[in-house]
């Protein structure tokens, strides 16, 4: 895709058009504005007041929802040992609009969660931007869960071990 700026104007019988190709000023503007959605996440982390593990992990959770422009966000905890996920959050927009309510409390096997846990089991991002559940990768959802159109998930390390997942859903472009 290119981008182009369009002026014309008219004389008489005649329509003089000029097109300009701006793509790359756009894609220098996207990559700053990512740049600065970024910075202003971090700033507002290092300066959130003491909140506990749970209130920064929730912030957390919100600020990378924000950076990445996405509609749906979780956060869960991992056991390495036992090889189970404890889910810590959803984003707002999920508790409103999704009727499946899992218990927070209850561990999910990682051979449970379908595309959830690839990010573990890969142990790297997983990026899928056009969500099939049919797909392999995918062990569908249950009735009344919000519908997924692309999807990223990524390993959240302390000290080289795998402790959380995080992950959004539904930007409007792909991850």
């Amino acid at each position: 895709f290119r981008y182009i700026d369009w002026s014309f104007c008219g004389k008489e019988d005649v329509l003089y058009l000029r097109g300009c190709d701006n793509t790359k000023r756009r894609q220098e503007t996207g990559a700053f504005e990512r740049s600065l959605r970024l910075q202003s996440a971090h700033l507002e982390l290092m300066q959130a007041p003491d909140l506990g593990i749970d209130g920064l992990l929730n912030k957390a959770l919100e600020q990378i929802i924000a950076v990445t422009l996405s509609e749906l966000g979780f956060l869960f905890l991992y056991d390495e040992l036992q090889k189970d996920f404890v889910l810590h959050a959803w984003s707002k927009s999920v508790l409103q609009a999704c009727s499946v309510k899992a218990k927070e409390d209850l561990p999910f096997s990682i051979h449970h969660k379908g595309l959830w846990s690839e990010a573990v089991r890969e142990q790297k991002t997983v990026i899928v931007n056009h969500y099939d559940p049919a797909a392999e990768y995918a062990a569908g959802y249950p009735t009344g869960h919000l519908p997924i159109h692309n999807f990223l998930s990524l390993p959240v390390l302390d000290h080289g071990r795998i402790v959380a997942i995080a992950g959004v859903a539904n930007k409007d472009t792909d991850y």
